[in-house]
């Protein structure tokens, strides 16, 4: 079996942390909890992306959009989500 570059590895842990955005944002206990110790900043552009690439999941598939299609395509977004936090 061969390794992973890191690029193939993000693209497969984000098509998989798509299943999130498929469902509304909640924000439960466990995960007031988390975000206690996060910066309000950081907090406010977690939900900014949650409740953006919901919609957006929600639209294609309206649309009629092959799920494969409409996962990669948020998959993508996210990774751009995840850009700009790394690079502010």
């Amino acid at each position: 079996m061969t390794e992973s570059t890191p690029i193939v590895a993000f693209d497969q842990h984000a098509v998989t942390t798509v299943a999130a955005v498929l469902l509304p944002g909640q924000r439960t206990p466990a995960l007031q909890a988390r975000q206690r110790r996060a910066p309000a900043d950081v907090i406010q552009t977690a939900w900014h992306a949650q409740a953006r690439l919901h919609r957006r999941y929600r639209r294609l598939a309206a649309k009629g959009k092959p799920k494969q299609l409409i996962v990669t395509a948020i998959a993508r977004e996210l990774a751009g989500f995840v850009w700009a936090a790394l690079t502010q």
